[in-house]
């Protein structure tokens, strides 16, 4: 202790004092950061997941020509819809036309027995036949794609 007595007396007593002062409050504060991190490397915040990169094109408004692409679309669409109900309601006429005609061939046929058939009712049932191909083939047909 005696060259702290010198330095006193050297440095007008007041500097010693707080060199003192900044020393002692500088090994604080290493205390004090020492015994911080292991307590913050322990309780860690969980890690955030990783944000989707999303492209700069999916943001941005369509231009004029994909709205008209988009309107084309949504016409046609609409157009086959059309399209697709008159086609429906054909095929309802020519079945319920198939109907009337296969009833009365088989009232015929009926009326008639054992007996050989005639030329007309031979051709009442080639077109019978004609016309169910014909809803058949209908049938399986739509306009459009989906």
């Amino acid at each position: 202790m005696f060259w702290w007595k010198g330095a006193w007396k050297e440095r007008g007593g007041t500097q010693w004092v707080t060199d003192l002062g900044c020393n002692c409050v500088v090994v604080m504060l290493l205390a004090l950061a020492a015994l911080a991190t292991p307590a913050a490397s322990q309780e860690s915040p969980p890690p955030r997941p990783p944000r989707p990169v999303l492209s700069p094109v999916a943001n941005r408004p369509p231009d004029a020509n994909e709205v008209m692409l988009m309107q084309e679309k949504a016409q046609k669409k609409q157009n086959f819809e059309l399209a697709n109900a008159e086609r429906k309601k054909q095929l309802d006429k020519e079945s319920a036309n198939l109907l009337i005609l296969a009833r009365d061939l088989n009232a015929n046929l009926l009326k008639l027995g054992n007996q050989p058939l005639t030329p007309r009712m031979a051709r009442e049932a080639e077109v019978i036949e004609l016309l169910a191909r014909d809803v058949q083939t209908k049938m399986k047909l739509t306009v459009g794609t989906n």
